[in-house]
This record gives structure tokens, C-alpha cells and sequence, in this order.
């Protein structure tokens, strides 16, 4: 997540110093905070209109902010103000970081046993960027309104930096334990299969038994073939061979 808010900061924060140069902080910060709330409606009655019943969370981030943005500039503060931003953007950003938040716990145990078939990386990293996408545009006003930004982003790069440096250049982003004592193990399915194919009259066309290995891992085979060359040594690729493949289940 920290990239994708470093990377909105710093896009704003070039508007702020080219495009909104002249303009009046405060216009720019309600103009921003229009455009969320119009984008909120647009889709709120896209998803009205198509009758889907998730047209409640557009609702709920627009009911919110709109009515603190009513009420707090009733009681005289500001849209630059932090109170005003805090207040308004608290229930939304809350909300959403809830939802992705649980999906993320749903969907991380079973990315992470997905085998060869998608990047689990790519599914995280969408769902995480889903949420600055979404949080972000009711906070955005802080950029505007403070001037020491820039520091910011240069203390978020740095920490990015840092961490890739120590995901590339140290055993911290090996996903398996280099302690040969305790290594951690590879999560795969032996399946022992004994299978019927059936032509279009039902007779039985094919047999063949065999014991399938499936890599859970991203890594796939590679471990065991480097490791244990022996144990595939006789194994072939599967192919695709009738209905499903020749194999449903897997």
C-alpha cells in the first residue's frame, strides 16, 4: 500500500505546484471534495439502476461526508481545516478498510495454494491499491493544506527502497526457510487417479492409472527437481485429454 500512497502524494503534490500554483487552497480542496462525492453518485445509481443491492456502499460514502461537510461548515470550520477532513473521510475510509480487510483474510490462505495458475501477488497487490484508490480521494485535501509533504514522500521512498533492498538482497524475501534443520515445507497434492474415458455411446474408450503431483507453491516443481531429480525422473506433463481435460478435479 505504501507505494500507491506515495505515488497519489506525489501526483498531487505536482498539481498543487503547477497546475493549482495561483488557485486558492480552499477552492481546489472543495473542488476535489465535489468531484469525489459526484463519482460516488455516478456509480451509486449505476448500481441503483442495474438493481444491485451493494448500491448501499456508494451510499454510505456519500451520506456521511456529505452531511459533516453540511454540518461542520455550519459550525464554522473550514474544508482546510483537520477536524473537517478527519471527521468527514473517519466512516468511509473505515468502512472500506473493513471490507478489503476481510477479503483479503478470505483470499490470502487460498491465493497462497494456487499453484501455477495465477500470481497471488497480482490478486494482493489489486486489492491493496483498492483501498488507497478509494480512501485516498477523501484525504487528498492534507496535500493541499500542509506544506511539508514533500517530506513525506521522501521518508515513504525511503522505506521502500529499504524494503525492496532487503526483499532482493537478504534471505528475507525467500519464502522458504534457508535452516536446514527446520526447513519449511512445500505445500503439494499427490492424487492417485485410476481413469474411464466413455465415448458418445458410454463405451469405455481409455483407462490408465497414475499418481499426479500438483504443486501448491508458485515455485511449482522446480524445488523438487533440483532437489530430487529422481522422484520425476520417469514423470510426464499432463495433457489435456477429454472432457475437463481428463481431470476434473483438479
Amino acid at each position: 500500500m505504501l507505494p500507491s500512497v506515495t505515488g497519489a502524494l506525489a501526483f498531487h503534490l505536482i498539481l498543487k505546484k503547477t497546475i493549482f500554483k495561483l488557485t486558492d487552497v480552499t477552492a481546489v480542496v472543495s473542488m476535489l471534495q465535489d468531484v469525489n462525492m459526484m463519482l460516488w453518485s455516478v456509480i451509486m445509481v449505476a448500481m441503483t439502476t442495474k438493481g444491485l443491492m451493494s448500491a448501499f456502499i456508494p451510499l454510505l460514502l456519500i451520506l456521511w461526508p456529505a452531511f459533516c461537510y453540511t454540518v461542520l461548515s455550519l459550525l464554522g470550520f473550514k474544508p482546510t481545516s483537520i477536524f473537517y477532513n478527519l471527521v468527514s473521510s473517519f466512516i468511509p475510509s473505515l468502512f472500506i478498510v473493513y471490507m478489503v480487510y476481510t477479503l483479503l483474510m478470505f483470499l490470502i490462505p487460498i491465493m497462497g495454494r494456487s499453484g501455477l495458475e495465477t500470481s497471488p501477488d497480482l490478486l494482493i497487490s489489486g486489492l491493496s491499491g483498492l483501498v488507497i484508490m478509494v480512501c485516498l480521494p477523501f484525504q487528498i485535501g492534507f496535500v493541499y493544506t500542509h506544506n511539508r509533504v514533500s517530506r513525506v514522500i521522501s521518508t515513504t521512498s525511503a522505506v521502500i527502497l529499504l524494503g525492496l533492498a532487503a526483499i532482493i538482497f537478504t534471505p528475507a524475501g525467500f519464502p522458504y526457510s534457508s535452516n536446514c534443520k527446520d526447513p519449511s515445507m512445500q505445500r503439494c497434492m499427490l492424487v492417485h487417479f485410476d481413469r474411464r474415458f466413455h465415448g458418445v455411446s458410454g463405451k469405455v474408450t481409455y483407462t490408465d492409472s497414475s499418481i499426479w503431483y500438483k504443486p501448491m507453491d508458485f515455485l511449482g516443481a522446480q524445488m523438487m527437481e533440483q532437489n530430487a531429480p529422481w522422484l520425476l525422473a520417469k514423470a510426464k506433463k499432463a495433457t489435456c485429454d477429454g472432457v475437463y481435460c481428463g481431470r476434473p478435479y483438479l
